[in-house]
Formats: C-alpha cells, structure tokens, sequence
C-alpha cells in the first residue's frame, strides 16, 4: 500500500515536472525569442545591416532609437497615449462604480440578464464601434480631440470595468458592511469605509487593463483622433503600411511593449498578485 502511493506521488512529480518544462519551452519560444529578435532589429546599425544569413547582427547601433525620437512623433505619441490612458481608466472608473454597486449588491429584476447585456459591445468588432463613435463624436465637435479619444476609449473599456467591480462588490462579505451599519455608519461611510477599500484589488485588476488596453488602442485612436493627435499605436500600425521597415517598428513595438510591462511589475509591488488573480479569475 505505501508502495502505491509512493509510486503514485512520483509519477505526480514527474508530470508536473514535464508540464512546467514544456510550458517553459512554450512561452521561451513564443514570447522570449520573438522579444530578444525585437531588441536585436531595434539596433541594428544601418551602415552594416542584417541579412537572413546572419543568426545574429555583426553590429549594434542606437541609430533607430535616435532617429524616431528626433524625426518622428514617437514622443508625442508617447506623452498623448499616456495622457489619454490615464483619463480613461480614472473616467471608466467612475462611470462603472454606480452601475458596478447596483449589480453587485441592489436586488434587481433581471440582473443577470443585464449583466450580459453589459458585455455586448465587448464582442463587436472594435472597427465597427470606432466607425459609429467617430461619426457621433463629429457631430459633437469632438473628433480629433482628447475628449472624443478619451470618451472613445471609456466606451471600449467601460464592459470589462464593470464587470469586475460587479464581481468585487458581490465579493464583500454581508455581514462586515451589517455590522458597519450597526455601528452607526450611514449609507455614505459605509461606501468609503467598507465598499471602496475591499473593491481596491478588482479596481487594480480591471484599471491594469483598461489602461494597458487604452495605450494599445488603435481603431479608436485612429478613427477619432487622426491626424491631430497621434497615439503610439497609430504610430506603430502607421509604419507597418507601405512604408514598412522592420527596425522602425521594432523600436516602435519596444516604446509599446516596455510600459506595459514595467507597469505590470509595479502592479504587483503593490498589491498581491493572488488578489489580481482572484479579481480576474472570477469572471
């Protein structure tokens, strides 16, 4: 009998051993190769170049980084695309908080059902959306504004934010906020004192995406804010057109990539990253 499941904990062992190799050789060959050959195009020197013969470029230069900041709106969009992310995700978090507390924790005749109908627009074609927001914003006198961009964009990401501030106000537990009540607390301090602090971890989650999807937003961006307000992503698609070359988009892919990444890590210096993944894993 000890035999057994001694036998039984080895193969365990074994198979999560050779799941996490292979999952290793997974995100090594879809995610760092394609990442290290990224950096390696971004520095290509152009006096020497880099033929398909060669695994690796004979030499590096910072030619590419310098020239699309100097003569290119590389920075500008930059500066525009973290401006506009930032406005974003704090406007789709105060629009989504009302709707995001009645569903979460008001009893509503067909709650679920509006639920669903909240996350429609999550499954149109994000071109489709940015062609009838374009044409309404101009109406209004917002195209090629940041309001118009911004408003484009909280529309984008207004599903995902309440969605996940529904699920994190379904989450707190009755009786802390009954007994807040008990204690004298009105309706408002119970809201600021109990709701919003236990709500942080989901608002971390979905404000990590809204934000990370507004800089990347390109339908939008382009449609609406074209061409007085460039975003690092119509940037990027714009040098993926005719006049493609691989060292420019690589450096543009690198300014694109390199803040998500570096605010993925703060992210997660400030709160656990169970508590991200719990918010997310709800869904």
């Amino acid at each position: 009998m000890d035999s057994t499941l001694r036998t039984k904990k080895k193969l365990r062992k074994i198979t999560k051993i050779i799941l996490t190799f292979f999952v290793l050789q997974i995100l090594f060959v879809a995610i760092f190769i394609p990442f290290c050959y990224t950096i390696l195009w971004s520095l290509v020197d152009p006096e020497v170049g880099w033929s398909y013969t060669s695994l690796f470029p004979q030499r590096l230069s910072f030619y590419h980084w310098i020239y699309q900041f100097t003569y290119t709106q590389v920075m500008q969009g930059l500066i525009n695309g973290f401006i506009i992310a930032s406005w974003t995700t704090m406007l789709t978090f105060l629009v989504a908080l009302p709707t995001s507390y009645a569903l979460g924790r008001i009893e509503i005749p067909g709650k679920e059902a509006l639920k669903i109908f909240v996350l429609l627009p999550m499954v149109l074609p994000g071109m489709a959306i940015a062609m009838f927001l374009g044409r309404i914003l101009f109406y209004l006198g917002l195209s090629q504004t940041y309001a118009g961009v911004i408003l484009g964009h909280v529309f984008m990401n207004l599903p995902f934010m309440i969605r996940v501030l529904t699920v994190s106000f379904e989450g707190i537990p009755q009786d802390v906020v009954e007994v807040s009540a008990v204690l004298g607390a009105n309706r408002f301090q119970r809201f600021r004192e109990v709701y919003l602090p236990l709500i942080i971890p989901g608002f971390f989650a979905a404000g990590l995406n809204t934000f990370i999807s507004s800089l990347e937003e390109f339908d939008i961006s382009f449609i609406i804010g074209q061409p007085k307000i460039p975003t690092i992503s119509t940037i990027l698609f714009s040098s993926m057109g005719t006049n493609f070359v691989k060292t420019q988009v690589s450096v543009n892919s690198l300014l694109l990539i390199i803040p998500n990444f570096i605010l993925l890590f703060l992210i997660e210096r400030v709160l656990k990253q169970d508590y991200l993944g719990a918010s997310l894993g709800k869904l």
